[in-house]
């Protein structure tokens, strides 16, 4: 299977990456900027693995992820202190950086 990786924005706080593959550990560079990261079409990934490298800033989980997949990403988040936004529940999500505004 190919790997897919969009950086879909690049601040000079943090990187807003969008993933769409079944082994994103292999696609962390390490030494990068904080990362936005962006969990959607149900992605499987191993959160717990990806958050433990402390690259994560947050993460944001769109409509197109299964409800049990959102409430498992939601409690590893709780559980390394990330903070997540479902734009589902919340509706859209605005990065606010010196370079400028990023909407989702």
């Amino acid at each position: 299977m190919e790997l897919a990786k969009r950086v879909t924005q690049s601040t000079e706080s943090a990187q807003i990456i969008t993933l769409t593959t079944k082994k994103l550990e292999k696609l962390l560079p390490l030494k990068i900027k904080k990362i936005i990261l962006v969990l959607t079409d149900n992605t499987k990934i191993n959160l717990e693995v990806v958050l433990k490298n402390k690259l994560v800033k947050q993460v944001i989980l769109d409509g197109s992820n299964f409800p049990y997949l959102k409430n498992r990403w939601m409690k590893t988040c709780k559980k390394f202190k990330i903070p997540f936004y479902d734009l589902q529940t919340k509706g859209p999500f605005l990065f606010t950086s010196e370079s400028g505004d990023i909407a989702f």
